[in-house]
This record gives C-alpha cells, sequence and structure tokens, in this order.
C-alpha cells in the first residue's frame, strides 16, 4: 500500500515537470505553473483558461507594485491632434499607367489609324506617300534659295518683288490655274534671281510671267497659250521674248523644276489633323501661305516649316488649339521650333491688315474675302486678336534686327 502510494506521487511529479516544461519559453524562467487538473476541463464557450498558481515570493512582489502603484497619481496622456484614425478603403485599388504610357498609346492608335487610311487610298498613292515627303523633304535641302538673296542685287529690292508677286497673284486668278502653279512660279523665280545676279528691274516682269508659264506646263493639263502670257503683259513683251526668257531659266536651273512646295506640306498635314483642323482652317492656313510668298523674309524658308507655321497659327486664331502629337510627328517640328516663323507670319499678316503698305498689295486679301475661300480674310478673329499679332510682329522684327547684325 505504501509503495503503490510512493508510485503514484512520483508519477503525478513526473506529470507535473512535463506540463511545467511545455509552458515555460525556450529560454525564459520557470516562474509559473498550472495546475494539471484544470487544464482538460472544459466551458460551455471552449476550452478554459488554466489557473495559474504562484510562488510566495512573486506574491510578496506583486504586491508590492500594487502598493507603489497606488500611491503613484494617475493621469492619462491626451491623444496626439495630429492623429488620424487609419480607415481601411475597401474599394478596389485604381491601377493605371503613368499618363507618358497612355498618351504614348493614344498617338500610337492614331498614327495607325491615319496609316491605315493612307493605305486605303490607291488613288493617292497612299502606300507610298510617306517615302514621298520624305523625298519632299531632301528635296527642299537640296534646292533651298539661301535667305535675303536679293541683297546682292544693286538693281532689284524686296519691294519690287512684292509688287510682281502682288500681279502674279492676280494673272494666277485670272487664268484659273491649280494652287500648285502659283508656288512653282514663286519658286521659280526665286531660284533664278538668285543664280542670275546680273537681272535688271526692266526685266521682272518677263522674269515673272516666264515663271509662271514654265510652272503651267510642269503643273496644267491645259497650259495657258504663249500669246495669252503677251496680253497678260499689256504686249509690253513678243513672244519671242517669253521664249528666250524660257530657254535662260531652264539652264539655269539646270533643267530642273521639281520643287517642294508649302501647299503640298500644308495638305499632308490638314489631312492627318482631319479631326482638329476644318474647312475654315485650312483656308485661313492657305491665306497665310500666299503671304508668305509675297514676304521677302519668308519666301526662302523651308516649305515644310512655312505650311507647319501657318497651320498652327491658324488654329491659334481660330480654334484656340495647341500644336498636338499628331502635328509634331506628321511635321517633324514642335512648338518651339515654330514659335520664330509664327512671328515672322503674325508680321505679314499685320502690314497686309492694319497697315497703309500693306494697302497697296491687295491681291491676296480680296482673293481669300471670297465666300469660295471661306472669307477668311476678313474674319472678324484677325481683328479682335490685333493686339496679340502686334507683338508677336514686333518680336519677330527684333529677332530680324538681331539677326541681321551678328551678319
Amino acid at each position: 500500500m505504501e509503495t503503490r502510494q510512493r508510485v503514484s506521487s512520483r508519477s503525478t511529479r513526473n506529470n507535473e515537470n512535463e506540463i511545467a516544461a511545455k509552458t515555460m519559453g525556450a529560454g525564459g524562467a520557470r516562474q509559473q505553473r498550472t495546475t494539471l487538473g484544470q487544464i482538460n476541463s472544459k466551458s460551455q464557450d471552449g476550452p478554459a483558461k488554466p489557473a495559474i498558481r504562484t510562488t510566495r515570493a512573486q506574491q510578496l512582489r506583486n504586491k508590492a507594485i500594487e502598493r507603489k502603484t497606488a500611491d503613484q497619481p494617475t493621469t492619462k496622456l491626451p491623444k496626439p491632434a495630429n492623429e488620424a484614425k487609419i480607415e481601411v478603403d475597401e474599394e478596389p485599388m485604381d491601377i493605371s499607367m503613368p499618363i507618358g504610357v497612355t498618351a504614348k498609346n493614344d498617338l500610337e492608335e492614331k498614327i495607325a489609324a491615319i496609316e491605315l487610311d493612307d493605305a486605303s487610298e490607291d488613288s493617292h498613292a497612299g502606300q507610298y506617300v510617306n517615302h514621298c515627303f520624305e523625298y519632299l523633304r531632301y528635296k527642299e535641302h537640296l534646292m533651298a534659295t539661301p535667305p535675303r538673296y536679293l541683297d546682292n542685287h544693286a538693281d532689284i529690292t524686296p519691294k519690287m518683288r512684292s509688287i510682281l508677286v502682288d500681279w502674279l497673284v492676280q494673272v494666277h486668278k485670272r487664268f484659273k490655274l491649280q494652287a500648285e502653279t502659283l508656288y512653282l512660279t514663286v519658286a521659280i523665280m526665286d531660284k533664278y534671281l538668285h543664280v542670275s545676279t546680273s537681272s535688271s528691274k526692266n526685266e521682272m516682269q518677263l522674269i515673272g510671267v516666264t515663271s509662271m508659264m514654265l510652272a503651267c506646263k510642269y503643273e496644267e493639263i491645259y497650259s495657258p497659250e504663249i500669246d495669252d502670257f503677251v496680253y497678260m503683259c499689256d504686249n509690253a513683251y513678243t513672244a519671242e521674248e517669253l521664249q528666250k526668257m524660257e530657254l535662260k531659266i531652264f539652264e539655269e536651273l539646270d533643267y530642273n523644276l521639281g520643287f517642294p512646295l508649302s501647299i503640298q506640306f500644308l495638305r499632308r498635314l490638314s489631312k492627318t489633323g482631319h479631326e482638329v483642323v476644318d474647312g475654315i482652317q485650312h483656308a485661313m492656313a492657305k491665306y497665310l501661305l500666299e503671304l508668305c510668298l509675297m514676304d521677302y523674309d519668308l519666301c526662302t524658308a523651308k516649305p515644310s516649316l512655312v505650311a507647319a507655321a501657318a497651320l498652327k497659327l491658324s488654329l491659334e486664331l481660330l480654334a484656340d488649339e495647341s500644336w498636338g502629337p499628331v502635328f509634331q510627328h506628321y511635321s517633324e517640328y514642335t512648338a518651339e521650333d515654330l514659335s520664330y516663323t509664327v512671328n515672322l507670319i503674325c508680321k505679314t499678316l499685320y502690314q497686309i491688315e492694319f497697315t497703309k503698305n500693306g494697302s497697296k498689295l491687295t491681291a491676296i486679301k480680296k482673293k481669300y474675302s471670297e465666300s469660295k475661300n471661306c472669307s477668311v480674310a476678313s474674319n472678324e478673329k484677325i481683328t479682335s486678336q490685333k493686339e496679340l499679332l502686334y507683338e508677336r510682329a514686333r518680336k519677330a522684327k527684333e529677332a530680324l534686327a538681331e539677326k541681321l547684325c551678328k551678319k
């Protein structure tokens, strides 16, 4: 009986030691233990918490802590004012691509749509249109006329040239010729005057009308007869003189009349930007382009540059539109690249619209005041933005004077 009680007490101690070892931490001290009988007891809510049995030293230490805490005043720390309550947003997070990536994707989609539209137009060489304009850009560098080429002429002035272009616009309108014919006429005339420095002012009208005759043979299906050009000159020159000048111009230009024209670049830009450019804005850009033909500071600028600047100014005047990514892609000019040329066009437009000198050169303005050209020359938005045109014209004159001083 006594042996059975010793075995029972020994087994009970062993069980207690195993349970105590489980309740101790990996490196912690043995400070508390649980009674074996209450571990397996369960309540209705689940397993009951084991009863804690402490040593005498622990009880004395706990009482000392309680007395010390009771002697000190209880003060509650204030809550920080800037502490914000954290709320969990149950809505799904908006995951979107960066703005630059989205804009690039939109541009690529628009370009792809334009390329697809080009490929469907077999009658306009849509499949080769990009190659064609790459070639025109090469030609505009190859066949460029140096700026201010008349400075080397002793007998011909820029004012004479402007008067001649104004007259050629009237002849072009009288014959009802294609738009390309007028631009090619001025290109041939400028190139010849640059090469032939011995030309006199008495030959100016002959050079101009002969240049138009050559342009008609190059562009028109039904070109006017040589006698028609003699008549337009009021018989100031004979048919033989026109033929001699024609051969002379051909020889000086090395029989090459394939000039790139600004109207070609304008049509391309208007087509690619058809979502923004309407008929009135295109007509305004054409009006500005023809004014550039007459202006001595712009007549030798690159056709692609002048076309882009004219369209940009037209969009600003009529629609308050910016120079978007599609225009930058197809024109290969940014808004900053065009700023100086746009200011020069503003100078030309201001002189024609608001100065006495412009009132003497009225052919282009009358032409674009007609209803078939959307009456853009008499558009009220030009008058309403007079101050803006003046400010830009002033900047253009200052920049031009600075360039001339450096030379």
